[in-house]
Order: structure tokens, then sequence, then C-alpha cells
């Protein structure tokens, strides 16, 4: 079976989540169509804090956070934390707060991805200008092979590649004498 066979977003899953030998995943480009619908797959349920993170409710989120302060890298569906889901939503305002309580601003999912590789995905620049702030890593791959720098030159965005900018590290070979 090749992943030209099923639909992208599914193939994607298997892929990511080991069902398909890694090697089928390269015989036919993952779309950003499918990385997207994957992702939004893998966030759609998830504990009390993780959906406040997702839909943006800042008052249920250090509600949530006060009663259990632990809880702001507790692992939710896939692996994901609150971190990745407020990331992927683009909201800035939790994803500062839950970083400020503590939260892995590299905290990697099943999948192998960031919260700046979701942010990315999700193309919320003020949430990656955040994560990046924060040291968040450009060069984190998922399990596909892809990490956020990739998924920015990917994407297209020149804003999002203006986010980056101020935190790529470019060689500059010495000049010739």
């Amino acid at each position: 079976m090749k992943c030209a066979s099923v639909a992208g977003w599914l193939c994607y899953l298997a892929a990511v989540w080991g069902a398909l030998p890694a090697v089928m995943a390269q015989e036919s480009p993952v779309t950003l169509s499918a990385r997207l619908q994957a992702v939004q797959e893998m966030l759609a349920d998830g504990p009390p804090l993780h959906m406040a993170a997702k839909t943006g409710d800042v008052s249920r989120v250090r509600e949530l956070l006060s009663e259990r302060p632990r809880s702001v890298n507790a692992l939710g569906n896939y692996d994901n934390t609150p971190l990745h889901y407020a990331a992927f939503g683009g909201h800035r305002e939790i994803v500062e707060l839950l970083l400020a309580k503590g939260a892995l601003v590299n905290a990697i999912n099943r999948a192998g991805q960031t919260p700046l590789f979701l942010a990315v995905l999700g193309r919320n620049r003020d949430a990656a200008k955040v994560l990046l702030a924060r040291g968040a890593s450009t060069s984190v791959r998922d399990r596909t092979g892809q990490s956020p720098l990739g998924l920015v030159v990917e994407l297209n965005d020149e804003e999002m590649r203006a986010v980056f900018q101020p935190h790529l590290r470019v060689y500059s070979p010495p000049p010739n004498p």
C-alpha cells in the first residue's frame, strides 16, 4: 500500500504513528493540507486544560492551573501538552501564561512535533514569536523528518519567515585576505 492510495491525512497519521513504514511516507510527499488535517484530528479533543488552551479561554486556563499547577505539562491526546493546543490555536496570551507557569517550550508530542511546529502549521505568527523568544528550537524534526524551519520554507509565508529571521544563525565565511 502506498500513501497515494489512501486519503492524504490518513496516510500522514499512519506514517507518524508508525502504522506504515517510514519509507512509504517518503514515496509520496506529505502535503500541507494533510499535515493540517492530521493535527486538527489530533487536537479535536482532550482534557479540560487542553481544551481551554485550544479555545483561548484565558480565565479557565488560569482557574485550572491554580487548582492543579503541575498540569501545565500534562499530556493529552497523542502526548500533546496544553502549550501545543494554545500554539496551534494562536492564543498568544495563553502561550505566555503557560510558559510563565513552567510549560516546556520544546515539549514533543507522539508525532515528534513541538508547540512551535504546530504554531507554524497553524500560521500563528504571534504564538511563534513568543515561543522563539523563549528558546523554542527551529530544527527539531518530527517523525516525517520535517522541522519548524523546514515547514516555514514549505509554507512560503514571508511574514512567518520574518518571524524566524532573528532566530536563525547564518554562516558567513571569513573574508578573503
